[in-house]
């Protein structure tokens, strides 16, 4: 949430300047107003930052950008019950997906797949007639608990579908595609 003055409107886009005291240096992130409230004599907005902006964010509030290779997450995990489905190597298995983020998963599963197997699968959102599709990667395993997934980021297509997906389910409604991604940020 910043300070705003009383003619900015919801959707306006927006770049907020940063001054890290450390460095003394100022950045700046870029997003668009997603609502605006009076607070006192104050007028306050929400503010949805790009998805564009994300490691410039995390390079701010961390003081570091995760390394490319890291498997460090670079995306935060909301809690989630999703059905998944996929091939193990004898069986059609149904699992469900209990957190999910726009690059991986953790998939609760009493006989996971071993550690870098390669993954199709379908993820189904509430209220839809057709899942998504996604390729992934296994990650990392707990036996008999489940297994995390990388995704493949291989499909634009479904990669939209994902991060509208979890943006619905990281603010609770529904958001159209376009929309930036939430942040809050406190002034």
């Amino acid at each position: 949430m910043v300070p705003v003055p009383d003619d900015l409107e919801v959707g306006s886009p927006i770049e907020l300047c940063i001054r890290v005291a450390e460095d003394g240096e100022q950045h700046a992130l870029r997003g668009a107003v997603l609502w605006c409230r009076s607070e006192g004599a104050q007028r306050i907005a929400g503010i949805g930052l790009l998805s564009s902006e994300v490691e410039k964010r995390e390079t701010l509030l961390n003081g570091r950008a995760a390394p490319a290779n890291s498997t460090e997450r670079r995306s935060p995990r909301f809690a989630t019950t999703l059905r998944v489905t996929y091939r193990s190597a004898t069986d059609f298995v149904v699992d469900y997906a209990r957190n999910i983020s726009s690059g991986g998963a953790f998939i609760e599963s009493r006989n996971p797949p071993a550690i870098g197997r390669q993954i199709l699968f379908k993820l189904y959102p509430p209220g839809r007639d057709t899942p998504i599709d996604l390729a992934g990667k296994v990650a990392w395993v707990q036996p008999g608990k489940g297994f995390g997934v990388s995704f493949a980021k291989d499909d634009p297509s479904s990669m939209k579908e994902l991060d509208r997906l979890v943006r619905r389910i990281a603010i609770g409604t529904p958001t159209p595609v376009s929309a930036p991604v939430f942040e809050e940020i406190r002034g």
